[in-house]
């Protein structure tokens, strides 16, 4: 055999096994333990810090070797202090060079290593992200046939409304005693590098520029999954077993829930390091398939991960975030309380 064609074979070789590799599943790697943690809402990994939401507390670790750098943060009417109901929390938004934390009727600034800064009256709702100089938000809002929709808009830097984005019809509509029981995410868009990312429940993504004017559409023609008796009963479940506070209104409500006949394509979805990561509802082996496309829609990657649920089973996948081709996943510690932090290396 020549050298041009041992050449030739060993090409072949390395493109095979860089192909097995790109579909093998991703094994999940504890790193650290986060015993100041005890429970967690929501993780944000930026630049060299991971910041960890519970409740009205936010932890700020390093992400080099895993330190507690700070915390703060608590329920409370004085400055720095969070406004919450019993059952709320506080939603961060990490800019590079400030905290945003959106409280109820409240936006309070931090320094990126938790120092107070200032705050501002807020009633524009808690799903708030940063645009230029306003923000994008999501409005509930019924029509004259009691139907309710979520719309979202593009908010000045004052607050005021500029501009509807998009709009589609809520999954939850109390006046007309409907509930969608695959409800779709209530935060149902990104913002990265000036750009809108809206994914609906047909399995779009769609892109906008800053000032709402649409660039072009994802479609995501991926395999879905179809909702059959034991997929239902799995979410029928939660409602009126699991979750307070639907159990408690479970024997009210129970002739209002509805199913479609196939998931949605997406569970969850995030923008990031130029590349759209989508937590899909299909499962192979008992793992979490997940799809990575580059900006314009085009697959890069088709991978599975073994993510951790917590008890409420369907809806209840612990946080995690995604940062450089990894992502870091909150799980409640088994052994001695807390939390452990676990990575996977998507490439």
């Amino acid at each position: 055999m020549g050298a041009t064609a041992r050449n030739r074979g060993l090409l072949r070789a390395v493109f095979c096994a860089l192909i097995i590799l790109a579909f093998l599943p991703l094994r999940a790697r504890k790193v650290a333990s986060l015993d100041a943690v005890l429970t967690a809402s929501d993780i944000q990994v930026h630049d060299r810090h991971i910041y960890i939401t519970q409740q009205a507390r936010i932890f700020i670790y390093s992400c080099d070797d895993f330190r507690l750098i700070n915390q703060f943060g608590r329920k409370g009417e004085g400055p720095g202090e969070f406004r919450l109901s019993d059952d709320d929390m506080v939603f961060l938004k990490v800019r590079p060079d400030c905290l945003l934390v959106n409280s109820v009727g409240r936006l309070s600034y931090f320094s990126k290593v938790g120092t107070f800064q200032r705050e501002r009256i807020n009633n524009a709702g808690l799903w708030l992200d940063p645009l230029g100089d306003g923000f994008v938000g999501i409005k509930r809002v019924y029509d004259e046939k009691n139907a309710r929709y979520r719309q979202i808009w593009l908010l000045d830097k004052n607050l005021h409304k500029v501009i509807m984005v998009y709009e589609e019809f809520d999954g939850i509509q109390p006046r007309l005693r409907v509930i969608e029981a695959v409800t779709w995410p209530s935060i149902i868009f990104r913002v990265y590098e000036d750009k809108i990312f809206v994914a609906d429940k047909e399995n779009t993504i769609y892109v906008y520029d800053r000032h709402g004017t649409k660039l072009y559409d994802i479609p995501l023609p991926f395999r879905r999954v179809k909702i059959t008796d034991s997929v239902k009963e799995r979410y029928l479940h939660y409602y009126r077993e699991v979750e307070p506070y639907w159990r408690e209104r479970w024997e009210r409500l129970k002739s209002w829930f509805q199913f479609s006949d196939y998931l949605p394509v997406i569970q969850f979805f995030s923008v990031k390091d130029g590349r759209i990561y989508i937590l899909t509802h299909f499962e192979e082996g008992g793992q979490n398939v997940f799809l990575i496309l580059d900006l314009g829609g085009r697959l890069i990657k088709r991978t599975t991960l073994p993510l951790k649920r917590g008890d409420t089973g369907v809806f209840n996948i612990w946080p995690y975030d995604i940062s450089r081709g990894r992502l870091y996943q909150i799980v409640e510690s088994e052994n001695d309380g807390g939390c452990e932090l676990h990575r996977f290396d998507f490439f």
